[in-house]
């Protein structure tokens, strides 16, 4: 059975890369929106994104006894934010960083962001440090 671009066929693994590759191609189309499958790990990075400011909002549609998410990307006077969101733990290698590693790159990292899955949910590099966790990093983007 083939997929088609309505109903994609979608692997549970690969719910992280399709949100961000959804929400790159919305942006870079300068769309105000897009519409993705709801799963429960998209919904907790949607709410991990919105805190950390790289989308606007979303919202939970049900359409022929399906749901979807709705989601606004953040944009600045027709400037798109999230434009270099990179997703660097993949479904064939994950990089695991420790604490220590997490403190040296808030350091050298600039005006960065670091998304880290931790054993309590996702979080960025800061709230990462101020609860002592470590993981496996997510992906970044840059300013």
């Amino acid at each position: 059975m083939g997929s088609s671009p309505m109903f994609p066929t979608i692997l549970y693994n690969y719910s992280t890369s399709y949100l961000i590759n959804s929400i790159n191609i919305a942006t870079s189309h300068k769309n105000l929106t897009t519409t993705i499958f709801y799963t429960k790990k998209i919904l907790n990075l949607l709410k991990v994104f919105k805190k950390n400011n790289f989308i606007v909002n979303y919202f939970i549609v049900k359409k022929n006894n399906l749901y979807f998410i709705k989601i606004y990307p953040f944009y600045f006077k027709n400037l798109k934010i999230m434009k270099t969101f990179k997703l660097v733990t993949k479904p064939s290698r994950t990089y695991y960083f420790s604490l220590k590693a997490i403190k040296l790159l808030t350091k050298r990292s600039g005006s960065s962001i670091y998304l880290i899955s931790t054993s309590r949910g996702v979080f960025n590099q800061f709230e990462a440090l101020n609860l002592k966790l470590s993981g496996f990093l997510l992906g970044y983007y840059y300013l």
